[in-house]
């Protein structure tokens, strides 16, 4: 009886251990850049200030040589809000919230860098999660954009908000927890029957032996708080592998295979395809004399006030993009009706088909200039924008994709692909190509675009947002 209570002790306190291990789990390593939180639990009874560093994990091998920007952000309901930010060209470190001061060194030796951010005093803005980004350059001068894992800076009197962080970036631990919560209940509903059993041998002798009965009450009433101590534990695991296993079928992922997306103005979606992919642009010199046509305009919704621009008296349309180069999942994208942007190299996702929209730009050199993966083009040639479509289900049949970040798809045949929980509106991007002789031209499957003979090419693009 001893070693069953012995047995029962130890296992409330593996569990609270385990679960105190939990709540106190740091960002993850595996990245040349970390973001460090000097409180990863902050009670704002007690700590009279939080720390958050970004710097370089010198585990980690980076490319980058040169850097000119280190930030840290904070995630909002609308995307990632800037905390801090540090430019190699700028003498100050700017600091966004009135509270926060904030020191950085970018300069010099990469190892060396850092982004520090100090709040004054602990409040609602200092819980949240966090992450930080570093933009550079390596030994060739091609640009290197690498983040850190997200942190959830939590108050410490909510620690049930660390089920609520989950994302994809999170399954395996989760699945880890799981068969951690399935073994532990087993081991609970074992103790339980030999409590069972223990408590039936103590009534047969409480029936034989009467002059015990009063010691045998005192170990019966023993055994059955243990029992419902066991109990209620049990119950609480249960009702952890249920909420578990539910977040686990809720989990969303942008689908598999090799592709693009237009990047809007809020940047990539936060999800980890991207993180592994790389942040590109592509810019277009487009006719740059005095026309009658169209000039270059993008709706302001969805691009910000760079995309199109004026440089020594020529024109310029700028668009960036959000590449897929390596693969996290194997998950189809969804039956519908609408475009991608396609890598040169690859081929299109399964259900899509390929083409490609031909620009007829300026005719002084450059043409176009950019590093990606969607334009084949150099410095003298007119570029093709290639794409992958697919018109495999209506677009008013609302298909599941990733809603955490707003996002852009191209139209295709009329009417922009429905989004499960996603409110959409329609946007242009309109380039005013080469007047004198064009020979703007399209080919295979592409998007919903007007192609005007008098050199006007006009994008209908489609934007979602979290309803």
């Amino acid at each position: 009886m001893a070693s069953g209570l012995v047995r029962m002790f130890l296992l409330l306190l593996i569990v609270h251990q385990s679960v105190g291990l939990f709540a106190e789990q740091r960002s993850r390593p595996g990245r040349p850049f970390q973001l460090v939180s000097i409180l990863p639990l902050v009670n704002r009874d007690t700590a009279s200030s939080m720390t958050l560093r970004c710097e370089r994990n010198m585990d980690i091998r980076t490319e980058m040589a040169h850097i000119f920007r280190m930030r840290i952000v904070k995630k909002s309901a609308s995307g990632w809000d800037l905390i801090a930010e540090k430019r190699d060209n700028e003498d100050k470190t700017t600091a966004m919230v009135g509270n926060l001061t904030a020191s950085a060194n970018v300069t010099g030796s990469v190892s060396n860098a850092f982004l520090e951010t100090v709040w004054a005093d602990v409040n609602k803005d200092t819980f949240g999660l966090f992450m930080c980004d570093v933009m550079g350059l390596d030994d060739s001068n091609q640009v290197v954009v690498e983040a850190s894992t997200e942190v959830d800076i939590l108050e410490s009197e909510l620690p049930t908000r660390y089920f609520e962080s989950l994302s994809i970036k999170a399954r395996d631990l989760l699945t880890a927890l799981k068969e951690r919560i399935e073994s532990e209940s087993q081991f609970c509903n074992e103790s339980l029957q030999n409590v069972k059993e223990k408590m039936s041998i103590l009534m047969d002798i409480q029936t034989s032996a009467n002059y015990r009965i009063t010691g045998l009450d005192k170990s019966r009433s023993s055994i059955e708080t243990s029992n419902l101590r066991l109990q209620n534990k049990m119950d609480s695991m249960q009702r952890s592998l249920r909420n578990v296993e539910s977040r686990l079928d809720g989990l969303v992922q942008w689908p598999g295979g090799f592709y693009a997306l237009l990047q809007p103005k809020t940047g990539c979606p936060v999800d980890l395809a991207f993180f592994g992919g790389t942040h590109k642009f592509h810019k277009i010199h487009t006719e740059s004399q005095d026309s009658s046509d169209y000039r270059d305009s993008y709706t302001s919704d969805a691009f910000s006030s760079l995309t199109s621009f004026r440089t020594d008296s020529r024109n310029f349309v700028s668009i960036e993009f959000c590449e897929v180069t390596r693969q996290f999942n194997t998950v189809p994208w969804p039956q519908g009706s609408f475009c991608i942007n396609k890598l040169y190299h690859k081929s299109c996702p399964g259900g899509f088909s390929s083409g490609y929209v031909r620009f007829d730009t300026e005719d002084k050199i450059p043409a176009s200039e950019g590093r990606n993966n969607v334009a084949l083009s150099d410095y003298y040639t007119n570029p093709k924008l290639h794409f992958c479509c697919q018109k495999t289900g209506p677009a008013s049949t609302p298909v599941q994709l990733p809603t955490d970040s707003p996002f852009l798809l191209y139209r295709h045949g009329g009417m922009c692909q429905a989004v499960k929980d996603m409110d959409v509106s329609t946007q242009l991007l309109i380039f005013n190509t080469q007047d004198s002789g064009n020979s703007d031209s399209v080919n295979g499957s592409y998007p919903d675009v007007d192609v005007d003979p008098g050199s006007i090419i006009k994008f209908h693009l489609c934007y979602y947002t979290k309803r």
